[in-house]
């Protein structure tokens, strides 16, 4: 099984999604070699390689040590159609970050990046404000 840090997943190779998807195909990647794929793959906006990882079996729901989330990630650095492919894939947009709590709209809005579709507001859970 090849680990993630066995190999340098840098912007460039995210936005090539065939050169992922032969990789995948050739080698087996553990759980969390695969969120911490997906988790980079938003945080760099590299929409191409996303439905290459979740069907290679990405957890949607993959949190870093600190508890952010793939869509949380997205949504800070403003990559709408990363965001919106990971809704797609029922990203839970109401999950928070374990260490201050901040959700993916929270952080979209404090960098001043906003980039949900206004239909994902639907499903917001704002009981606790």
């Amino acid at each position: 099984m090849i680990e993630l840090q066995h190999l340098s997943l840098t912007p460039q190779l995210l936005l090539s999604g065939k050169a992922i998807t032969l990789f995948l195909e050739k080698h087996q990647w553990g759980a969390e070699s695969l969120g911490k794929a997906l988790h980079r793959a938003c945080r760099y906006g590299a929409v191409g390689v996303l439905p290459e990882l979740v069907k290679a079996g990405a957890n949607v729901e993959w949190k870093t040590t600190n508890g952010t989330t793939p869509l949380m990630a997205a949504a800070q650095e403003g990559h709408k159609d990363a965001a919106e492919f990971m809704l797609s894939v029922t990203a839970n947009i109401n999950a928070v970050r374990s260490t201050d709590g901040a959700s993916a709209l929270y952080l979209a809005v404090l960098g001043k990046k906003v980039c949900f579709p206004f239909s994902s507001f639907s499903e917001l859970n704002i009981s606790h404000i």
